[in-house]
């Protein structure tokens, strides 16, 4: 099946179709078994952002509205399969064009229907660039549209969507890999949909991410472990929970110009494609037209961060400075209610900085050294605009002054801003 321009959408090595007789009984089209060998799928996004697939079936569709009275048509197929399927999606509104290709892909699903409270088992798995492996496992219903099971994605490389996103972002092609895997129950019926989701996981393993070699291909990450566990969702009562959140065994690099602003802050381009304009902006709706929403309920019981090492380096001083602690550990829990307004809370928090050093960045000698610094019982609470802290702690150390030649402490011009702001 192509195009006018000749470009194929989907193409097929083989079809079996093993039609039963006894369609004429059950006043439905059986099917023993539908199998699909070596499928391709290309899919193409054009420099338009017009998607091939769309604009074939909108013209499917527009010949069917005619003859369709809105209903499935009753079907029972006891075997459906597609083996050794390739799907490639190419984007052309990037320069160059990103291209990804999903090959094997293998499914297979027993006892498909559109007869009313028909379920069967389904599994499909397929094989991502480089290595990664997408595996489904659950029942399906059209007839109620209902959905359970489980979706787990394993050691999929994190430069496969950073390609489509390179544009956007100032960074170099990432390296690590990433997986996520889900229990979910869905269902749609009378216009209501209802999704709920348990066993939620998300981690980031071996993660390095730089600035792109224009800016000087600085390391601004590189993190060993980054866990998002024991997830629940649930859509009806608005609701997120981790049980567990980890982030650790690496380092982190910030740096602040001299506007104080971290690069961080600048990875996102502010106009990521040349040559296109931001384009028309949404009025923001009127106070009377919003509609009021029940808030997102969000629960992170137990966040720990560290072991890491930590750099900043801070160019808003009169002297740039190098400030780094060997080991950064951090834990706290955390809940927020998102809505209007937004509220959020922190609590029994506790950070520890061990090993801190503070240089002059065109200096040799290291004036300021500390042997730990941690603090306790750390709370905040965004509604109440409070932050509460049970113990502040500074353990063994060192620190050097020195007068220069025009009477100015070396301590206190070390420290002083490099932009002083005038009051009026």
């Amino acid at each position: 099946i192509a195009e006018q321009s000749g470009l194929p959408a989907f193409q097929v090595g083989k079809i079996l179709v093993d039609f039963e007789t006894s369609s004429l009984l059950r006043w439905a089209w059986t099917f023993k078994e539908i199998r699909i060998e070596k499928p391709v799928i290309n899919a193409d996004l054009d420099a338009d952002e017009s998607l091939n697939l769309a604009r074939l079936l909108a013209a499917i569709n527009k010949d069917q509205e005619k003859e369709s009275d809105g209903k499935l048509p009753r079907l029972l197929v006891h075997k459906f399969a597609i083996v050794d399927g390739t799907f490639k999606f190419t984007d052309h509104t990037l320069q160059p064009a990103a291209r990804t290709q999903v090959n094997p892909v293998n499914f297979e699903i027993a006892d498909v229907s559109t007869l009313p409270d028909h379920r069967g088992e389904h599994l499909l798995s397929a094989k991502l660039p480089d290595g990664g492996q997408l595996q489904w496992q659950g029942k399906l219903s059209l007839s109620p549209i209902q959905s359970g099971g489980s979706i787990s994605l394993k050691d999929a490389r994190l430069a496969t969507p950073w390609q489509f996103v390179r544009d956007h972002l100032t960074i170099a092609e990432p390296k690590g890999s990433f997986h996520f895997g889900v229990h979910y129950q869905f269902s749609y019926s009378g216009g209501a949909l209802k999704f709920e989701a348990d066993e939620l996981a998300f981690g980031l393993k071996d993660l390095l991410i730089a600035q792109e070699k224009e800016k000087g291909g600085a390391v601004l990450a590189k993190l060993g472990t980054i866990a998002f566990e024991g997830g629940s969702f649930n859509l009806a009562k608005r609701s997120l929970a981790f049980k567990d959140i980890r982030v650790a065994d690496g380092a982190l690099n910030v740096v602040l110009d001299e506007d104080s602003v971290p690069d961080w802050a600048k990875l996102v381009r502010s106009n990521p494609v040349p040559g296109k304009g931001a384009g028309k902006e949404t009025p923001a709706p009127k106070e009377a037209e919003r509609v009021k929403t029940a808030p997102w309920e969000i629960s992170l019981p137990k966040v720990s961060v560290g072991p890491l090492a930590l750099s900043l380096t801070d160019y808003s001083r009169a002297k740039p400075l190098l400030m780094t602690a060997a080991k950064t550990e951090i834990t706290l829990a955390a809940s927020a209610s998102v809505g209007d307004p937004l509220q959020a809370l922190v609590e029994n928090g506790t950070v520890k900085l061990t090993d801190i050093r503070v240089t002059p960045v065109e200096e040799k000698d290291t004036p300021v050294t500390v042997e730990s610094a941690e603090v306790t019982g750390l709370g905040v609470n965004l509604q109440e605009k409070t932050i509460r802290i049970g113990l502040a702690r500074l353990t063994g150390g060192r620190m050097s002054a020195r007068r220069g030649t025009d009477g100015e402490l070396h301590l206190v011009t070390m420290l002083a801003p490099r932009k002083v702001e005038t009051l009026k």
